[in-house]
């Protein structure tokens, strides 16, 4: 990974306050609470995934996975909230 690449680069993590954040460019960071996820599904495409999480005040992210770090975070964080598209 060269370094623009490290510096555009979104990241997706846990915390363990149960917290799923976004880290963006120069530091911004979104956090959705683990009790605010409704449902959240996966539709694959091809080279990354499109994400969409259902939040509980009635909007919906659409955020792209690039590097399977949203689609695992996920998982560990509130896995019985999947949606399956099939």
């Amino acid at each position: 990974m060269n370094l623009l690449e490290k510096i555009f680069r979104e990241r997706f993590e846990t915390t363990t306050q149960g917290e799923l954040l976004r880290r963006r460019l120069l530091g911004r960071v979104d956090k959705i609470h683990s009790e605010d996820i409704v449902l959240w599904s996966v539709k694959p495409e091809m080279g990354f995934d499109v994400v969409r999480i259902e939040q509980r005040n009635a909007k919906a992210l659409v955020w792209f996975d690039k590097h399977n770090d949203l689609i695992s975070a996920l998982r560990r964080l509130v896995p019985e909230k999947e949606e399956s598209l099939e």
